[in-house]
């Protein structure tokens, strides 16, 4: 079943990973075809990001960003069944607060720039086909604490 498909951090691509998390789980897969996402993916990238939380955790930010999200998401449906102008407000104030830390997360650099600087830091080329996403986040890490 899951051959396939990656098995962690350490060993998915951080170009799949990208993907998987805008939404394409198909990337969860080791050789990506057009077939469209099935079962077995779903379980992959379950799989995959329970492996990633057991070895990073959610920081703070994380955490505070899922809340928002929760509460969005509570705000959207009670707009749609009640209509009120006022919970329309609060979608909009939701959604602002979401994506300003989703700029804070990564200082507003996309993964592309961050690969970018984190290149600058190691003195050679990083590429996101050909590095984990363990081995990325651990170069952030040790990045941002020599800054």
């Amino acid at each position: 079943m899951l051959e396939k498909h990656y098995s962690g951090v350490e060993d998915m691509l951080l170009y799949n990973w990208i993907k998987c998390l805008d939404g394409e789980i198909q990337y969860t897969r080791i050789i990506v075809n057009n077939d469209s996402v099935n079962e077995e993916d779903l379980k992959a990238w379950n799989k995959i990001y329970d492996n990633y939380l057991d070895v990073y955790g959610l920081n703070d930010l994380a955490k505070r960003l899922m809340n928002l999200n929760k509460k969005l998401a509570i705000a959207q449906n009670d707009y749609i069944i009640s209509e009120n102008r006022f919970v329309l407000n609060a979608v909009r104030v939701l959604s602002s607060e979401i994506e300003k830390i989703k700029s804070q997360m990564n200082k507003g650099l996309s993964h592309d720039k961050v690969l970018i600087h984190l290149s600058k830091f190691m003195g050679f080329k990083l590429s996101s086909k050909k590095i984990t996403v363990k081995e990325y986040l651990d170069l952030l890490i040790e990045h941002e604490r020599g800054n």
